[in-house]
């Protein structure tokens, strides 16, 4: 049995992995989708859907694939990069983009704030953070303290919050997301108001 390892996968010159699907550029100078890879012990070898020609991939050499850096969009037409803060649909908790795979599906590999990991559809993913009434009227019925973690103050400053200002930080919060679905007021101020690594904004409670 041939001794097949996995560091022998090809992939692209910038450390993506090439998969059936991927558009790969030949030597013609246009980009070809991948139909099949065989795979073996120091090398593999690709075959294309549109054309007889094959290539012959040796990590051994430091060969690396080329292709097109083709922009992936979300739903908004809002084209996603590595280290984007994004959102799925109907959810507002935000998600740090590690990859995007360009090929046949766009998928986009994504972590949450904890560290755990998920793929999905670019097409899935919007860089606006989601908000409705409803998610309103939920998250109104959460206690302040878990609405705070939540939405974007950490763990850490939530603990060392008193009672009152946790109850503060949730009802202003609250204010505002109705204030901006009724179309009241403005977007905040990036620049004025809190903001954790994922880009989380939250408003800190001001003392007298």
């Amino acid at each position: 049995m041939v001794n097949v390892k996995i560091e022998n996968w090809p992939v692209f010159e910038d450390g993506e992995p090439v998969q059936v699907g991927s558009k790969v550029l030949l030597s013609d100078g246009m980009e070809h989708v991948v139909e099949h890879i065989d795979l073996f012990s120091s090398l593999a070898i690709l075959y294309f859907d549109d054309t007889n020609e094959c290539v012959t991939y040796s990590p051994l050499n430091g060969e690396k694939l080329k292709h097109m850096q083709r922009p992936v969009y979300d739903m908004d037409n809002v084209e996603i990069e590595k280290c984007d803060t994004v959102y799925l649909l109907e959810s507002r908790e935000p998600y740090k983009v590690e990859g995007v795979f360009r090929n046949m599906s766009d998928m986009v590999e994504l972590t949450d704030k904890n560290g755990g990991r998920l793929s999905t559809f670019a097409t899935m993913l919007t860089h606006q953070r989601p908000d409705s009434w409803e998610m309103v009227e939920r998250d109104a019925t959460k206690p302040p303290r878990e609405y705070c973690r939540e939405n974007g103050i950490s763990a850490e400053t939530v603990g060392a919050m008193d009672d009152e200002r946790a109850i503060a930080s949730f009802a202003t919060n609250l204010v505002h997301r109705a204030k901006l679905l009724a179309g009241t007021e403005a977007d905040i101020d990036e620049d004025e108001d809190g903001e954790d690594e994922y880009g989380f904004i939250f408003f800190p409670y001001q003392s007298d």
